[in-house]
């Protein structure tokens, strides 16, 4: 079988395949405007090529193999603080006047990971494998209990 009949037989399913594909979209509603990780925010964002620590499990996942021991991050950050109140918001019988303020802060962990090295390390003085978990909230609006 020579190269020209392998071409030939894959010329239907290319043109299959791109007749089913689908096409993407894209949009400005998913950017993430909460940078995860103390040195990403040091960094202005720029962090995926570096990303060695917990955090960089969010970025860049192959990048644990740079970090040089094991670590462990946890950041939590103040997501809001809000303030309200309600001014009779029933007509109790011998209430007059009921009045309810409440503060209410949210913070919510940002980011939990650990990273952990495997291995003898590689003559470059890198490890020969790592791995890692994190847990990673970028964005948090309400919950509700």
């Amino acid at each position: 079988m020579n190269v020209n009949s392998n071409h030939r037989a894959l010329w239907p399913w290319l043109l299959f395949f791109s007749c089913v594909a689908l096409p993407a979209h894209a949009d400005d509603t998913h950017y993430q405007d909460y940078i995860v990780g103390g040195r990403a925010v040091g960094l202005g964002g720029a962090f995926c090529s570096i990303a060695d620590d917990p955090s960089g499990l969010f970025y860049n996942p192959a990048g644990i193999v740079d970090g040089r021991h094991a670590s462990l991050q946890v950041s939590t950050n103040l997501y809001g603080f809000e303030r309200g109140g309600y001014n009779e918001i029933a007509a109790l019988p011998g209430v007059e006047n009921l009045n309810i303020d409440f503060t209410e802060l949210i913070i919510v962990p940002s980011s939990a990971g650990v990273i952990r090295t495997l291995g003898d390390p590689l003559p470059n003085g890198l490890p020969s494998q790592a791995v890692g978990l994190a847990i990673v909230v970028p964005s948090f609006r309400s919950i509700a209990i």
